[in-house]
């Protein structure tokens, strides 16, 4: 049996996950005030920055300090929360030894964490009003005080390995800041505030970004725009593919119009959901052409330079997403035939997995 695939892609899925989602913001938010527009909203499928759910099994580690392992069990509460794999909270200490005992097997992830917390204190400045009484009677007058703000820092450093080899396939950290209350109090915000971030970090989510159509002196247009803004993408395009058709009513228009109804037929082409999941090269590839013929028309339009770099942003996301499902697939399937599989030599850990 061939050997589990591992997931390649972890080190760079953290930074194309946060930083497509940037770009197709910018693009979202170029001209946002441009007179001749109109806003709509599109949904987006971003991929896991941390995409441990491709692991059939999941062993998230820590250390013996009561924060840690709190934060240790939040998470494992997380990620077995509607998924697949078989999570479990270890001690640092434990895991090799079951790992040199082969009770680690192929296809499982350590999660290593080490959380680190800061308590200190800063002074802060107030003003507050205050009466002062002398021999002409009493005034309010407002005086600066200075006092001392309790505050705590917390940094989570997150590695993680593929569990039978401890290979390092990703590093990355997070952090929380609290102010004002108790240390206690603190300390546990600061927890579940890292908790909710590594939720954050290692699920797919959909989230909606806004774009605009421009006007263009088209009936199609007004109507496909006036369905787009109901959310109706497909029936949008349909609208925006049959004007293209009909060329005599393009070429009457001005190159910069004809430029805009093409970028309106590239973002049409781009969020129709059922183009996507039918066959996303060729969804990509159909929003790309007449994007490029608006570039052509009107080259000097920084909307249509922005729009490429987004939609190959888009695009970089939406590959990242199927492979991300795609080695989840193949793994959770060599997963299940394991055990049928010879048991293989073990190889020793490098230095940065013992402890």
């Amino acid at each position: 049996m061939s050997a589990f695939r591992l997931p390649k892609f972890v080190v760079r899925a953290f930074s194309n996950a946060w930083s497509a989602p940037i770009i197709l913001a910018i693009a979202a938010l170029s001209g946002s005030a441009c007179a001749g527009a109109t806003a709509v909203r599109a949904k987006v499928t971003v991929p896991a920055a941390m995409p441990l759910h491709t692991f059939p099994t999941v062993w998230v580690a820590s250390g013996h300090e009561q924060s840690e392992m709190s934060l240790a069990q939040a998470i494992v509460r997380s990620l077995s929360q509607g998924g697949r794999s078989r999570v479990t909270h270890i001690i640092w200490d434990r895991l090799e030894p079951l790992r040199r005992g082969g009770q680690i097997p192929e296809g499982s992830a350590v999660l290593w964490l080490e959380l680190s917390v800061d308590e200190g204190s800063r002074a802060e400045w107030r003003r507050r009003p205050a009466t002062v009484c002398g021999p002409g009677g009493c005034s309010t007058v407002s005086q600066t005080e200075v006092y001392d703000v309790p505050t705590l820092s917390a940094r989570l450093h997150m590695t993680v390995y593929d569990g039978p080899s401890a290979r390092v396939l990703q590093k990355l950290t997070i952090r929380a800041a609290e102010r004002g209350r108790s240390y206690p109090s603190m300390r546990r915000q600061a927890v579940q505030e890292l908790a909710k971030k590594v939720r954050q970090l290692v699920r797919r989510r959909q989230r909606e970004i806004e774009v605009e159509l421009l006007d263009v002196d088209l009936p199609e247009t007004r109507a496909a725009t006036t369905l787009i803004e109901q959310g109706q993408w497909t029936k949008g395009r349909a609208l925006l593919e049959q004007a293209s058709q009909n060329e005599t009513s393009l070429a009457a228009l001005p190159v910069k119009k004809r430029a805009r109804f093409y970028y309106n037929l590239s973002l049409a082409r781009r969020f129709d959901p059922q183009s996507l999941r039918k066959n996303p090269e060729e969804h990509f590839r159909a929003a790309e052409k007449p994007l490029r013929t608006a570039l052509e028309l009107d080259p000097d339009e920084r909307r249509y330079q922005v729009g490429l770099k987004a939609l190959r942003a888009h695009y970089d996301q939406a590959r990242l997403v199927r492979e991300q499902k795609r080695v989840a697939s193949e793994n959770f399937k060599r997963e299940r035939a394991r055990k049928e599989s010879p048991e293989q030599e073990i190889p020793p850990p490098p230095p940065s997995y013992n402890r």
